[in-house]
């Protein structure tokens, strides 16, 4: 209705995320071991040993191990991770195509932030680039209160491939989520679905939503956020 001004109300979390004791940790020496590969989707081995694909997460006992990424129409990519008790080892992996000459994609979105899954797994957040083989990828942008944004990408050789995205709220009426916490750069899940790290802010719609902090080293940090319009 024309003059008429939309009412929002923030929510403030103020999470103080407790180091995680004896009762919390899995395992006192374990080391956290984090794998990112460009393109996404790769195969990860750990001592020649199936573990998932990237985006790849797991916590490790101290020590070192081989590691291998594969993945169709790219070469393999080995390494050594050397995993530390209590601090994170982060591998980012720029795979080479074989044959094909690659192009680069990016990806931005209004409001910046949003989630990026190429061909379903996810790749990053907005603002996202990416070099990618020749080819055709479908692209999915998610955010919490806006609605999916579906694409397809084309990559040519060479050229890079620009996707904007102006995404659209769900709710007009949406109040605000706010998530704050100490320490800062906790990630933060709502109903379960990444959503960003910390400091974080999200317009959502009116509703009841579970929010989960996570830290490496510290203990879960679980809530509900009840959002008015």
């Amino acid at each position: 209705m024309i003059g008429k001004k939309l009412a929002f109300y923030s929510l403030f979390i103020f999470a103080s995320l407790l180091l995680a004791g004896i009762s919390t940790a899995d395992n006192e020496t374990n080391g956290t071991l984090r794998i990112y590969s460009t393109p996404p989707g790769a195969l990860v081995y750990i001592n020649n040993v199936f573990a998932g694909s990237t985006n790849f997460q797991t916590q490790l006992p101290e020590g070192s191990y081989s590691v291998k990424l594969t993945k169709a129409g790219f070469e393999d990519f080995l390494t050594t991770a050397y995993i530390t008790s209590g601090q994170t080892t982060i591998i980012s992996a720029v795979l080479t195509s074989l044959n094909q000459t690659n192009g680069t994609l990016r990806v931005r979105s209004t409001p910046f932030g949003a989630s990026v899954y190429i061909d379903d797994a996810y790749a990053g957040l907005t603002t996202y680039t990416s070099s990618l083989a020749a080819g055709t990828y479908q692209i999915k942008l998610t955010k919490a209160g806006y609605a999916d944004f579906l694409t397809t990408a084309y990559i040519s050789g060479g050229q890079t491939t620009v996707i904007s995205a102006s995404m659209t709220l769900l709710n007009q009426t949406n109040g605000t989520l706010r998530v704050y916490s100490t320490p800062t750069d906790a990630s933060v899940y709502i109903n379960d679905v990444f959503a960003g790290t910390t400091t974080y802010s999200a317009s959502l719609s009116a509703g009841a939503y579970q929010v989960k902090i996570t830290k490496a080293g510290y203990a879960d940090f679980l809530t509900t956020a009840y959002i008015s319009g």
